[in-house]
């Protein structure tokens, strides 16, 4: 846990102070009253303080927490946006959880990507290996037929990896989408 703290005030006394000797016979009525009143409103005020810090402390250090769990790529991790906070605070936390849901979602996303890469470059090998282990079986004749077949699945293959190539390029963070139908395919 991280603890915020925070000095109000302080008030050192060294050695055996008298105020009624030190001020003498010429001290104004109500002093000792006075200074009691201020050590009280130094006290009260070092209490508000530590209550005002601590308020603010647990909050940051759940947002620390958090933090940390999304580093380490936890992106469920989120924090509690409890409206009795700082407008700023409660901007950060709430900022903080919507940064989490976004990354949480990218991370879907580029999981459901590789689940379907993973797919569409399998099926065009497995036809490849077939073709090819039953031409060298001597299955299939080692023919323009069989070695076409072979071609269009390399072709495919190559499409896939274009297509990936595209998907990664930095420059082209967006890709524009059009709706076709199906149709009209032909």
């Amino acid at each position: 846990p991280i603890f915020f703290a925070m000095l109000v005030g302080a008030l050192a006394v060294h050695g055996d102070v008298r105020l009624h000797e030190t001020l003498g016979p010429h001290r104004p009525p109500g002093v000792a009253i006075v200074l009691w009143i201020v050590l009280a409103l130094i006290l009260a005020g070092s209490i508000a303080g530590a209550r005002g810090a601590r308020r603010l402390g647990r909050p940051l250090s759940d947002l620390v927490a958090a933090s940390r769990r999304v580093a380490r790529g936890d992106f469920a991790a989120r924090v509690s946006e409890d409206v009795d906070r700082p407008r700023l605070l409660r901007e950060l936390l709430t900022t903080f959880n919507g940064m989490a849901r976004q990354l949480e979602a990218n991370d879907a996303q580029r999981r459901a990507l590789l689940a379907d890469v993973g797919h569409e470059l399998r099926t065009p090998l497995a036809v490849l290996q077939g073709e090819v282990e039953a031409m060298l079986d001597g299955v299939h004749a080692a023919d323009a037929t069989h070695l076409g077949v072979a071609l269009e699945e390399i072709r495919v293959l190559t499409r896939l990896v274009d297509d990936l190539r595209t998907l990664t390029d930095r420059k082209s963070t967006r890709l524009n989408s059009s709706h076709v139908a199906l149709s009209r395919m032909p």
